[in-house]
């Protein structure tokens, strides 16, 4: 039964389940049993099917309420590939362990990213990139460092370092973006942008003389920070705005009755609330 000869021609292109010693045709699994060879509905008109959907929807739900899942991971395309993944292999699927998320699983997933990453190094070659970097806190406070490649196909995020003991360290910017150069390759960059604190402005200038090749140049977005900063500065009213407007969201978004209302009446819709990488946060936000 194993072999491909004693299958007949007409089944040769029909999925098949395969048990211990059998091949069975997958359309057969769900025949009806009343043995008149009636294939079963599988649309969602199938009440049997329904039912099962609305219990895994359940059991889903569950479970991402209890961790406290956002309701917006669902969207995320990885999801969908999952449960595909889930219903390809049956009934009775094993969970993974702590150790396989841990340690298994991570480190092909890690290998995986690896070879995405290498994917855009042809095109690095071939076009030149530039290097961004990206400062920012996060809810440790700490001070972390990305380092993005950008080149006309698109840009790929490299790596993060904590830089929180020398965010002020010109010459450990320095370094730090020496090393990921190193790793692009100094032939194929031209371009290195940070923001305009005074520490990466010392460090552009350090690594433009290190480079002759590469240039440096500011975050366009913290430069419209900074001129509104300073137009506040300079004009009362527009100071008084900016103050007023973060006033305002810490206000609706800290009380739950005025958040609900102002839900109720913008039919569901946020305001602009930047993320924490985000420069302008005041600007995006008026």
């Amino acid at each position: 039964m194993r072999t491909s000869k004693m299958i007949p021609h007409k089944l040769k292109k029909r999925k098949f389940v395969s048990s211990s010693n059998v091949r069975v045709p997958i359309d057969d699994v769900y025949k009806s049993d009343h043995g008149k060879g009636k294939q079963t509905t599988l649309d969602k008109n199938n009440p049997i099917k329904e039912k099962l959907k609305k219990v895994a929807w359940k059991k889903i739900a569950v479970w991402a309420y209890s961790i406290g899942l956002p309701f917006n991971a669902v969207r995320d395309e990885g999801f969908q590939d999952a449960i595909i993944a889930i219903g390809e292999y049956g009934r009775g699927m094993p969970a993974p362990s702590y150790h396989n998320m841990r340690v298994t699983l991570l480190k092909e997933i890690l290998e995986d990213t690896h070879k995405f990453v290498d994917s855009f190094r042809p095109q690095w070659k071939k076009f030149r990139c530039s290097i961004m970097s990206d400062f920012w806190t996060d809810d440790k406070q700490r001070s972390l460092i990305n380092f993005l490649v950008n080149c006309p196909t698109g840009t790929v995020f490299l790596k993060s370092i904590d830089a929180s003991e020398h965010i002020d360290n010109a010459e450990y910017i320095v370094k730090k973006v020496n090393e990921v150069i190193a790793e692009v390759g100094e032939e194929n960059v031209v371009h290195f942008i940070t923001d305009n604190g005074s520490n990466n402005k010392a460090a552009g200038k350090i690594l433009e003389e290190q480079h002759l090749k590469l240039f440096w140049t500011p975050s366009a977005a913290h430069c419209v920070n900074l001129i509104v900063q300073d137009i506040g500065k300079k004009e009362a009213t527009i100071a008084t705005a900016l103050t007023e407007a973060r006033a305002i969201v810490v206000c609706i978004y800290n009380h739950g009755r005025i958040l609900n209302m102002m839900r109720k009446f913008s039919k569901n819709r946020e305001l602009h609330r930047s993320c924490v990488t985000r420069f302008a946060t005041q600007f995006y936000t008026l």
